[in-house]
């Protein structure tokens, strides 16, 4: 009986320290601490922690992955990464970078047990992108006939928003230090009459405003909430000449001769 007994207490003591020693689900808690956005970036602070005890070890032998998600109409980004034991109840931090503009994004970050096929997810909430500067305007060309001077440029191979909303063209008389400053839209704009007797500097930039977007977009209000209203490319320059060789005229040419030539006559009877 006393064999038997002890036996029992032995089988059960094996049993015991096999389930201690086993993977088991639900044993993981993720908790999102805050998340902020900067630009097209979605940023979490989150800690794992576990309701085993001896936490490092289990961890260690257990938690097999984390897994990030992101996923909106535009597209889904998904990130798996190791996760250090050491780390268990400290902020960390993750970041989904370069995702679409003022879209809203579910994210949700979950985990897996070794031996075990699924996700378990712990954190699922939504937040929003805003917009970020785009690249500089292309392909900056300038052409004058002495009457005006028409400048033409492409739209940025990179915008970082839905579209561009509107050009800064700057113009400063180059013997001045105050500038003057038009909002244009599509990619041309023209100088003309006086403007053109005088050297000048003309500076051409990109800008996302979040008041072009604001109606359509509501995350675009969110993000002038935060302090994200606008973005602006690099500048791009072409400086002006009074004095530029303008494309041949034949006319001007002939009647330039002909004064000339005028002159010339009459110079001979005055000699």
């Amino acid at each position: 009986m006393k064999i038997s007994t002890l036996s029992t207490i032995l089988l059960l003591s094996h049993l015991f320290d096999k389930i201690k020693a086993q993977c088991l689900p639900n044993t993981f808690d993720i908790q999102l601490n805050l998340i902020s956005v900067k630009e097209l970036d979605i940023i979490t602070f989150y800690r794992v922690t576990t309701n085993q005890s001896n936490p490092i070890e289990y961890t260690r032998k257990c938690l097999d992955i984390l897994n990030f998600s992101a996923k909106s109409p535009n597209g889904l980004q998904i990130t798996t990464i190791t996760f250090n034991p050491d780390d268990l109840n400290k902020v960390l931090n993750y970041t989904f970078e370069k995702l679409y503009p003022l879209a809203n994004y579910q994210i949700s970050i979950g985990y897996k047990v070794k031996n075990f096929l699924d996700l378990e997810y712990k954190v699922n909430t939504t937040y929003h992108t805003c917009f970020s500067s785009p690249g500089k305007p292309e392909d900056l060309t300038a052409q004058s006939d002495g009457k005006s001077l028409n400048l033409k440029w492409r739209k940025p191979s990179t915008i970082n928003a839905p579209d561009i909303c509107y050009y800064l063209v700057t113009k400063r008389f180059l013997n001045e230090t105050k500038p003057e400053e038009m909002r244009i839209y599509p990619e041309m704009f023209s100088f003309s009459g006086e403007d053109l007797k005088r050297d000048f500097e003309v500076r051409v930039s990109a800008y996302n405003d979040y008041e072009c977007y604001r109606l359509k977009y509501p995350a675009a209000f969110k993000c002038a909430q935060l302090g994200q209203k606008t973005a602006s490319s690099p500048v791009v320059i072409y400086k002006y000449k009074s004095n530029t060789i303008h494309p041949f005229n034949s006319s001007n040419c002939l009647n330039f001769l002909s004064k000339s030539l005028i002159f010339l006559y009459f110079l001979k009877f005055l000699i």
